[in-house]
């Protein structure tokens, strides 16, 4: 994925050889870089002293938090008929959270080795 300082980030995934497309805020949102940061922190969790992987749990936060918009994704209103899911209400919801993770990975891992001035600091 190309870095792409004040642009909106598009994120492709493969879905059954289909293409979907999302949108996120550019790498110098400080907002983003925040999202990114806490995503990585609470990847693992200790309870009674044992670690508990939030990796997946995390990355659908960070989606769910941080996505702006899909391109070609449908999905069925209630009259049964096939539209696009951002005209739907809680089209967030709508998306698998596999699909989710394999977005927000890539951010975790690219997010991860961003200097501060791709940062934008």
């Amino acid at each position: 994925m190309p870095v792409r300082l004040n642009q909106d980030i598009r994120v492709t995934i493969d879905v059954g050889g289909e293409e979907a497309t999302f949108v996120f805020p550019a790498w110098s949102d400080p907002k983003l870089q925040k999202a990114i940061d806490r995503m990585i922190e609470n990847r693992v969790e200790f309870r009674r002293n044992r670690p508990v992987d939030q990796g997946y749990d995390q990355r659908v936060i960070f989606f769910d938090s941080m996505c702006q918009s899909c391109e070609n994704v449908t999905d069925l209103n209630e009259a049964g008929e096939e539209v696009d899911v951002m005209t739907l209400d809680g089209w967030k919801k709508r998306i698998p959270p596999g699909w989710k993770v394999s977005c927000a990975a890539q951010f975790e891992e690219r997010g991860a080795n961003l200097s501060e001035d791709e940062r934008g600091n």
